[in-house]
């Protein structure tokens, strides 16, 4: 058995191509070699040859010449990468995400700034009191009056013992109690069960 080197074995597949295209009688019968990685072939000698894949130990009876092949040929170089597909329709809008958690509490702001100084409030009125006193037997009323200009801002009176008690003590114009949106121009007390009695009446009056 001989085995043959490269440039013998592509001399072999052309001799057997070119028996087969001079009429030769050449048939290639194969089985498994015992590689899966390589094909073996026995060639008999002569010119109407059968040519044989080797047995499953991959050998040649005596007097066969060897010639062996890849069972698979080496790896192709790598395709070019192909067009960019058309874009697909625009998907639908997912659903609302959850609420996130409240932030931290930033920090204070600085202290603004000093406001204006406001205007200056009128200045308090001036006030006088004026005290009239009277007495009378049975019901008494007495008004003080307030100085002319001036508006009573509040009063009141006594009796001269306790036998007497106030029934009326109010704000008045001329002994008459104020009505409403009127200015009292003085203040008038009435007693009730004073005898003899001397009652009094106090106005506090302002300009």
């Amino acid at each position: 058995m001989k085995a043959l080197n490269r440039t013998s074995r592509w001399a072999v597949v052309g001799a057997l191509t070119g028996m087969a295209l001079a009429g030769g009688a050449v048939a290639l019968m194969a089985t498994p070699s015992s590689s899966p990685q390589t094909i073996t072939a026995c060639i008999p000698p002569g010119r109407n040859a059968v040519v044989h894949i080797a047995s499953p130990r991959g050998t040649c009876p005596n007097g066969y010449a060897q010639l062996f092949w890849n069972a698979t040929g080496p790896r192709g170089p790598e395709g070019r990468p192909g067009p960019i597909g058309p874009r697909g329709p625009k998907g639908a809008t997912g659903a609302t995400g959850a609420t996130g958690a409240t932030g931290a509490t930033g920090a204070t702001g600085g202290t603004g700034a000093t406001g204006a100084t406001g205007a200056t409030g009128p200045s308090a009125a001036s006030s006088s009191t004026t005290v009239v006193t009277a007495g009378a037997p049975g019901i008494g009323a007495v008004t003080a009056p307030c100085p002319a200009g001036e508006v009573a801002i509040g009063g009141g009176g006594s009796d001269s013992t306790t036998a007497g008690y106030v029934n009326g003590s109010f704000p008045s114009v001329g002994g008459t109690a104020v009505a409403s949106g009127q200015q009292a121009t003085g203040w008038t007390v009435k007693f009730q069960n004073i005898g003899t009695d001397v009652i009094t009446a106090y106005a506090v009056c302002s300009s």
